[in-house]
């Protein structure tokens, strides 16, 4: 801005030189005629016509440097102006995948040809690593149920993704993401209303022009992987309500979940919602501490209370063991895998060194964070336990408890405060599991002791460990930048922030309790929950222990045998 000033100043100088040289030249003319008028008068037209050729000369001189140093000026100008009008066109014109078909259109630059083709492809594949987290959180449930709900599980995880996706296209998208948006005085986008009330079934996603040349946006591809995202955090509902909430009951729970409880909660975070506006700096949520695993935590704690526990639950504990440890470790390993996805793609963006530094940033602190919180909670089992020592599923929750707890703050925290911020997830896990216990609340796979608690503890301990960790200094939803005014970093940013967040938290909770209950209790009321000690089928005897009290005659034992 300083040099811009300079140069319009220079210009504005040689404007004033060359009227001043102008008007010298025009002096000269006219002295020269009163020198030829006095030399007739005086008989000395001789001497007179000499001074004329000579001042005849020295104007031609000086109208060659005027015009030269108009040349200059005029050169000088379209250099300046040039960029100008370009930037304008950059900024009055859209870009269009046609090029410059109509006067409105302009092709893209070669710089928003690579960040966007980039943009695309990174929430491509992210979206696919966190679509592949189903698998991860089928095989989890799998296993950590009885033999005989395994097939219950594996029909819930199929249709719900289905399910979710339709939800999703007509209603879901739009009311977290539709709009409308407005510019605010710092230039950053935000939403004004409680929900979003436009693009409907992908309304605006795409322009047909009367040209007939269709021109798209980056919607599809937002729409992709947020549709995964969603799918990760009803995951958490079908654990927390698994062997009791029928088949039609929970697909019931799914559509309100995808198309209500969800879509407002990511709106109002991801979607510039009322909670970034709430201050001068808002909540932020990285990779969804609050907005998937509070969301889904707290939903799948009201289905396992209003269900109520599966009949002999309390009186033979040993018979609901986790059937298959290797289905729980693989589970765990596939969500583990697809976690990278999930909070990487959630930049929303590649276009820069930037974005791939955060990224990165982002990965290092997941690792961390699994590594320590797993290992915390087996050995406070490993400790506390005295006949189960070494639980392979406490091993396997703590695990993820510390990627829930790392979300909110994965982008915003230095490598050792992943440490800390996992080691403290793992411990409540385990904590909050023991108390579910006690309190006699049946949740198969601890959804809420690894979604719930952890994303609570996450979504405050993003602002506590801080990249510096200190109140004069916060950067939050800036990344790499601190939250700065007119004075440079702001002093008062650190309040602000906690508050906001622990609003988020509370907000998410009592949004998603409130509606789950809306839910689950006429579902409770209509027969969906299926908690009758009538519908447990007895246990099935196996090969083995038949042919065991099977009598002895190999006649009666093949008469067995084909029974079996």
């Amino acid at each position: 801005a300083s040099r811009s000033g300079r140069s319009r100043a220079d210009l504005a100088v040689r404007r004033i030189c060359l009227e001043a040289m102008r008007r010298l030249v025009c002096g000269h003319s006219v002295l020269c005629a009163l020198l030829l008028a006095g030399g007739e008068a005086n008989g000395s037209a001789g001497s007179a016509l000499e001074e004329l050729a000579d001042v005849e000369s020295r104007i031609r001189r000086q109208q060659e440097v005027i015009g030269l140093q108009q040349t200059r000026l005029a050169a000088i100008e379209a250099a300046r102006q040039g960029p100008l009008d370009g930037a304008r066109r950059l900024q009055d014109e859209q870009p269009s995948v046609h090029g410059n078909w109509s006067a409105g259109a302009r092709a893209y630059t070669d710089a928003e040809n690579w960040s966007g083709a980039l943009t695309h492809l990174w929430l491509l594949v992210c979206g696919a690593l966190a679509m592949f987290m189903q698998v991860g959180a089928m095989l989890l449930e799998a296993g950590s149920v009885r033999a005989k709900g395994v097939h219950n599980v594996v029909m819930k995880h199929l249709t719900h993704s289905a399910v979710i996706a339709l939800t999703w296209l007509f209603v879901g998208w739009a009311l977290a993401f539709g709009g409308p948006y407005t510019i605010a005085a710092d230039g950053m986008m935000e939403k004004r209303q409680f929900v979003g009330i436009r693009e409907f079934a992908t309304g605006g996603f795409y322009s047909e022009p009367s040209s007939g040349l269709i021109e798209p946006t980056d919607k599809m591809a937002r729409w992709f992987f947020h549709w995964a995202v969603s799918c990760v955090a009803a995951a958490v509902i079908s654990g927390g309500t698994a062997e009791r909430l029928n088949f039609v009951g929970y697909l019931l729970v799914i559509v309100l979940f995808a198309a209500v409880i969800y879509p407002v909660v990511a709106g109002s975070v991801w979607g510039k919602g009322w909670l970034v506006q709430v201050n001068d700096v808002g909540a932020f949520d990285f990779a969804g501490s609050s907005v998937i695993h509070i969301c889904g935590g707290v939903v799948g704690l009201a289905g396992a209370i209003v269900a109520g526990p599966r009949a002999g639950r309390w009186e033979a504990p040993q018979r609901f063991k986790p059937h298959s440890a290797p289905l729980v470790v693989c589970g765990t390993l596939v969500l583990w895998f697809g976690w990278y996805g999930l909070s990487c793609g959630l930049t929303g963006k590649m276009n820069g060194i930037a974005d791939a530094m955060t990224a990165a940033q982002v990965a290092m602190n997941n690792t961390v964070a699994a590594a320590i919180g797993g290992v915390v909670a087996f050995v406070l089992n490993f400790l506390g336990s005295r006949c189960e020592r070494y639980e392979l599923k406490s091993f396997c929750n703590g695990i993820l408890a510390g990627l829930v707890s790392i979300s909110a703050g994965c982008a915003t925290v230095t490598v050792w405060a992943s440490v800390a911020i996992g080691a403290v997830g793992g411990g409540f896990f385990v904590l909050t599991s023991v108390a579910l216990r006690r309190l006699k609340v049946d949740d198969p796979i601890d959804a809420f002791a690894v979604h719930g608690m952890p994303g609570l503890w996450g979504s405050v301990a993003a602002v506590g460990f801080d990249w510096h960790m200190d109140s004069r200094l916060f950067h939050g939803p800036g990344g790499w930048a601190c939250i700065a005014n007119a004075d440079g970093c702001r002093s008062d940013a650190f309040v602000l922030a906690l508050w906001a967040n622990f609003l988020m938290a509370c907000f998410v909770a009592v949004w998603s309790l409130l509606w789950a209950l809306l839910a689950l209790m006429p579902l409770k009321m209509f027969g969906f929950l299926d908690t009758d000690t009538s519908s447990e089928p007895p246990p099935q005897a196996t090969v083995i222990e038949l042919l065991a009290a099977a009598p002895s005659a190999p006649d009666q034992q093949q008469s067995t045998l084909i029974a079996i």
